[in-house]
């Protein structure tokens, strides 16, 4: 068992680790953040992100979503947010569609206005709920813009009820539906800390709102780079359940990885 828990301990990310903690403090305070972790693949975002979100579980007050997006899938439009707004829309008294729909319904009692809109949600998240004749009449941008006024509305009830902390892994995966939503939300919804996974992604490959985003003042990277060596000394102790290693394995083993903590892993254990 010790082993299991030194094998998962972070290593090398305490830097990152503090300034994603000191805006879970302010988010706390009731003030928003964007953060995006960029990162080669295998250099620990999703760690990362794994680490953060335990650390938003052991504060009561605040409630963690999250998302993923996939290579697969990247061109099926808000794919990222389906498991996020299930999360959202989950009622423990009742599972399933109907569950989702009432949830749905509770989250935006205080906007009678957009209650109609309810159907739209189908387009992400089965709800039970058919088109009507009046969603049905929306087409194109006009669907699409009050989708999003209708999820934000969600998110905002959600986060006057405990402070959100939004997490999305592989976000270089994401549609261009998905990052007008996360735009919209990023700019309407408070307290948020909205944390964002990506592999670094050129500004010629960025769609309008994703480069938005990114310029966005409030917007801070954290770019990861690999393991320095006495990180990866720790880190290779802690796969191996070792005291310590030789030299001369350390620097086979960094050499040839250059500090990737996933091939660093596969190596120490071979």
């Amino acid at each position: 068992a010790s082993h299991a828990a030194s094998a998962k301990a972070l290593v090398g990310r305490q830097d990152e680790l503090n300034a994603l903690a000191a805006a879970l403090d302010e988010l706390e305070a009731g003030v928003s953040s964007v953060f995006i972790i960029e990162a080669e693949a295998g250099i620990g975002k999703s760690r990362l992100l794994e680490e953060l979100r335990a650390l938003g579980h052991r504060r009561e007050r605040i409630r963690s979503l999250h998302g993923s997006a996939d290579a697969i899938e990247k061109n099926t439009a808000y794919l990222a947010w389906r498991g996020l707004l299930a999360m959202l829309f989950a009622d423990e008294a009742e599972v399933g569609p109907a569950g989702r729909a009432a949830a749905a319904q509770r989250l935006l009692q205080s906007r009678p206005d957009l209650l109609a809109w309810v159907p739209l949600l189908e387009t992400i998240l089965p709800l039970g709920h058919a088109d009507t004749e009046l969603t049905h009449s929306l087409e194109g941008e006009g669907r699409a813009a009050t989708l999003r006024t209708l999820i934000v509305a969600a998110l905002q009830a959600a986060a006057e009820r405990a402070p959100l902390l939004i997490s999305i892994e592989d976000t270089h995966w994401m549609d261009s539906a998905s990052w007008a939503l996360l735009l919209a939300a990023a700019r309407a919804v408070s307290p948020m800390l909205l944390v964002l996974a990506s592999r670094p992604v050129s500004e010629a490959q960025q769609c309008a709102e994703q480069l938005e985003l990114y310029r966005d003042k409030r917007t801070r990277i954290l770019r990861l780079e690999g393991l320095l060596p006495q990180h990866a000394r720790a880190f290779i102790c802690a796969q191996l359940g070792a005291d310590t290693i030789a030299e001369e394995v350390l620097d086979l083993i960094t050499r040839r990885t250059e500090g990737n903590p996933f091939f660093t892993e596969q190596l120490a254990l071979a």
